[in-house]
């Protein structure tokens, strides 16, 4: 009972946020950071819900680019890896 008692708090993300970094910056930038709390397991939280989605505009074509989130629960804080794409190319003129 305390493991599942334990797990359910750790489980519920407090503050996440997404960063955003192009082929020609020398470090990411922060584009998104909703506020509110998300518990996987689908129990209620005191805050409503953060957006879990969120479309980056303002890329230029056929650039590279590198996207992190940053997530952190009652247990701590964590950075996925970069994950790398390709924006497509620009449309006939």
């Amino acid at each position: 009972m305390l493991i599942a008692t334990a797990c359910s708090v750790a489980g519920i993300v407090i503050f996440y946020e997404l960063w955003l970094m192009s082929e020609d910056a020398s470090k990411p930038r922060l584009v998104f950071n909703p506020s509110g709390q998300f518990d996987p397991l689908g129990l209620p939280t005191v805050l409503p819900p953060p957006d879990t989605s969120y479309r980056v505009s303002g890329l230029q074509p056929f650039t590279e680019y590198q996207l992190q989130v940053v997530a952190e629960n009652a247990l701590g804080k964590t950075a996925s890896d970069f994950a790398t794409g390709r924006t497509a190319e620009a449309g006939s003129v």
